[in-house]
């Protein structure tokens, strides 16, 4: 599959700001957290309307094995655990 776009995006990133068909919000990339976005807005004719002041994926339980109450401690917490944006690289 080809993605043809011969006018060019329809996004926008200037620093850590994202424009995209109305909505512009603020993105960083926290050692624990993984991907935040914050200060999301979307401009609603001339008005600029708050979405989402700040959000985030901490942690993502994922249960292992066995589905046994007494096995719950094994759960692992993917994101959190990992430090998931050490790994993560620049696009």
């Amino acid at each position: 599959m080809t993605i043809v776009k011969p006018e060019g995006t329809t996004f926008k990133i200037q620093g850590n700001e994202i424009s995209w068909q109305g909505w512009h919000s603020r993105y960083l990339m926290h050692p624990r957290e993984g991907l935040v976005l914050y200060l999301v807005n979307y401009q609603d004719a001339e008005k600029s309307r708050a979405v989402l002041y700040r959000g985030s994926l901490s942690e993502k339980v994922v249960p292992y094995g066995e589905p046994d109450p007494n096995w719950s401690f094994r759960n692992a917490f993917d994101l959190g655990e990992y430090n998931i944006a050490l790994l993560a690289n620049k696009l």
